[in-house]
């Protein structure tokens, strides 16, 4: 797992899900990656850089952000599309459209 700072905002990315006190998993347990695989296709490494999209968890709510890129810094940030199970558009101050920082930690599930 690649070393990562504790991410914080940046102009563009004006959230830290550090800062904001997101769920980490446990150390040492990868991201469960979840995406489509063929019959006779072999699944492959894959890790967060490789995700288009990903769950993160704020209390019991999902956070999920897509259009992920790594940063500078080594962590990661992405564009907010849904919460789960509120599906409103705006979540503790997260809204729908803005990008937010975070460590390969914060991330529960991604995929393709």
């Amino acid at each position: 797992m690649p070393k990562t700072s504790s991410p914080s905002s940046t102009p563009d990315a004006p959230h830290s899900a550090a800062a904001l006190g997101f769920a980490t998993r446990d150390a040492g347990a990868a991201p469960v990656v979840a995406q489509d695989v063929g019959l006779g296709h072999l699944l492959s490494p894959h890790d967060v850089d490789d995700a288009k999209h990903a769950e993160l968890r704020l209390g019991d709510e999902a956070v999920l952000v897509g259009r992920i890129r790594r940063e500078g810094d080594g962590a990661y940030s992405g564009e907010i599309y849904s919460f789960e199970p509120h599906h409103g558009l705006e979540f503790e101050g997260l809204k729908i459209g803005e990008r937010i920082a975070f460590g390969e930690e914060h991330v529960f599930t991604c995929g393709e």
